[in-house]
């Protein structure tokens, strides 16, 4: 058991540097390519991506999973693991690539067709990894995970970018996606010793398929709930604004997960450790949701403030309408991170449970509002997703009154210095965008660090002013995370 203690206590530090290296160097090579590339080459991989992570899930079954937590006949159980994954994978392949034409018509373009058949040869080649990725998982090699992980993570963009510069369009995203697929598969073998053998136990084989049950519709949930407003959205507004969609909530996913990725484990680690001591667990679930609010709602407002520069410098003039996404989903992302410890505190007082009633109630409400909203644009579906995030805050003020006992308006204590700091903020910004109005793109960046320097010390300087010891508990959680 020490033994174990010890492992995992390592393992940290590569877990950590694996999430950063994945983190950094894929959006910033997705930035480099939305430059060179156009809305509708993103938004055709974006179909393949969403039929590729269901026939991922379909092949892996949860298996991956209990084969990690399996204690007994490893060898065996990593031979079915690995057999049925790729026979699946192999099914499910052939299936996609005869109804390639179905789903080119359900999004309305045929170009659908070739990058889906190709796209999904990914289904293949990641069911040859499966057993190998869950046995460094379960003998703790997090090292050996991180330098494959990072290898892998810098492929795709060293052969996606020079075909983009050569005009190949959205092959260049085909190419680079597979050769990270490859490079994965080539690395797994390379450095892992399990080989397979063609043994497969019929008997053993449905105690396992009765463990991965719950963990395939887990992630059957999540997929729909992660994919399913792309899906609606795609259907009834097409590839290119699907295009659009996706890498304008990809930028804000990346802006909000640096933000808050750091604080997550931290903050959970806080409520387990206090989770018999009623009184101070509800005193520090209150400080760091005070300290979230302090750092979402700058974060959206500054992002719906600064969305023409930062649409104009990062993106360029063909991404017309990712403005809206980034309005928008920034202010959604905003709201929802309010509550975005809950969940943390929830399976910190053993009650996870409530994270899977509201992954179910998400998806009866989410889906019809969607698809109310998609046949009227891109707009009305962007505040259709801020509406949904609205609703999902009511829910988890209703559980935080059931398992801490706290009235709703807890959170606007919380959040009530950084809303004022925040509108000062936007007002400075939104005063200077229109005294401050230009189209040459050296100009506009200046202009963007200008506003997004003076916007910070405004909103600093009201925090200090209305509530220093908010300033002491944001620098002591960042000592805390790097910790």
């Amino acid at each position: 058991m020490d033994e174990i203690k010890t492992k995992a206590i390592k393992s940290v530090k590569w877990t950590a540097l694996s999430e950063i290296a994945s983190r950094a160097i894929q959006p910033i090579v997705m930035l480099i390519l939305a430059r060179l590339l156009s809305p509708s080459d993103f938004g055709l991989v974006g179909v393949a991506m969403i039929v590729i992570g269901l026939a991922q899930i379909l092949q892996d079954f949860g298996l991956g999973k209990t084969l990690i937590q399996r204690e007994t006949d490893v060898e065996e159980s990593a031979n079915i693991v690995f057999w049925t994954n790729l026979v699946l994978s192999i099914f499910i392949y052939l299936i996609l690539f005869a109804s390639a034409p179905v789903i080119a018509k359900f999004f309305h373009d045929e170009r659908v067709i070739n990058v889906l058949r190709v796209l999904c040869l990914q289904i293949i080649l990641t069911s040859l990894i499966t057993v190998h990725q869950a046995l460094f998982q379960r003998e703790f090699q997090f090292k050996e995970l991180f330098l494959i992980r990072l290898f892998s993570s810098i492929v795709p963009g060293c052969v996606s970018i020079p075909m983009a510069f050569l005009g190949y369009g959205v092959w260049a995203l085909v190419s680079g996606t597979l050769a990270g697929a490859v490079a994965q598969v080539l690395l797994f073998w390379k450095f892992s010793s399990w080989k397979p053998n063609f043994s497969y136990n019929l008997q053993l084989a449905k105690q396992l398929y009765g463990f991965s049950s719950w963990v395939f519709l887990e992630a059957f949930l999540s997929w729909l709930i992660l994919w399913g407003d792309s899906i609606i959205l795609g259907h009834f507004l097409g590839i290119r604004e699907l295009g659009v969609y996706r890498v304008g909530v990809t930028f804000i996913m990346l802006v909000f997960g640096l933000a808050f990725n750091p604080i997550l484990p931290v903050a959970y680690s806080a409520f387990s450790r206090l989770a018999n001591h009623q009184e101070e667990l509800k005193q520090s679930f209150l400080k760091i949701t005070k300290l979230m609010a302090s750092i979402s709602l700058p974060l959206g407002v500054g992002l719906a403030v600064l969305s023409q520069p930062i649409s104009s410098i990062i993106f360029g003039q063909k991404w017309e309408g990712i403005e809206i996404v980034i309005i928008f989903i920034g202010i959604k992302d905003a709201i929802a991170w309010l509550v975005g410890i809950n969940p943390e505190l929830y399976r910190a007082i053993g009650r996870p449970d409530i994270n899977t009633k509201l992954l179910i109630a998400t998806v009866l409400y989410y889906i019809p509002m969607y698809v109310l909203a998609a046949p009227y644009g891109l707009l009305v579906f962007c505040i259709a997703r801020l509406a949904v995030a609205l609703i999902g805050m009511g829910l988890h003020l209703y559980f935080v009154k059931k398992v801490l006992g706290y009235p709703p308006t807890y959170l606007f204590d919380c959040i009530k210095t950084p809303l004022v700091a925040s509108f000062g903020m936007f007002a400075l910004i939104l005063a200077g965008n229109i005294f401050y109005n230009n189209s040459i793109i050296w100009q506009e960046i200046i202009k963007f660090f200008i506003l997004f320097l003076s916007g910070l010390t405004v909103y600093l300087s009201i925090i200090w002013l209305i509530d220093r010891t908010l300033i002491h508990q944001i620098i002591n959680i960042i000592r805390g995370a790097i910790a």
